[in-house]
């Protein structure tokens, strides 16, 4: 019972919020699988927040590789297999979040990557 939590997915509704479970802690976000998931559908800012984090501290293996003189192509299979499969992993599930401030986020990132040499090419997300 210590790992079993309850979350209420609510949008707009206005219906009143069922009373806790006995026993269960209720939460506002939960993490399954390494998704974290809000009460708010519509909200993915904390998701969006972990896979940049994690994306970024990446980053730092391919500039160590750049260092040690990785040709360009090498650097854009590992930039593919180590961060752009972070923001393709569960894509089903966070691709309704469509808004503009979460994939120009990925965006300039990706940018960002191909300007400092570490991928061969740019394919935007949102266009």
């Amino acid at each position: 019972m210590k790992k079993t939590f309850e979350m209420i997915v609510k949008g707009k509704t206005q219906k009143p919020v069922p009373p806790p479970l006995e026993g269960i802690c209720r939460k506002n976000e939960l993490k399954l699988i390494g998704v974290t998931l809000n009460e708010n559908p519509c909200n993915w800012d904390t998701q969006f927040e972990n896979m940049m984090n994690k994306a970024s501290s990446r980053l730092y293996i391919l500039r160590v590789c750049k260092y040690y003189g990785y040709s360009l192509h090498e650097l854009t299979v590992l930039f593919n297999s180590l961060i752009m499969s972070l923001f393709s992993y569960a894509i089903e599930v966070w691709a309704c979040a469509s808004e503009s401030k979460y994939l120009c986020q990925i965006d300039k990132f990706c940018k960002r990557a191909l300007r400092y040499g570490y991928t061969i090419s740019f394919v935007p997300i949102m266009e």
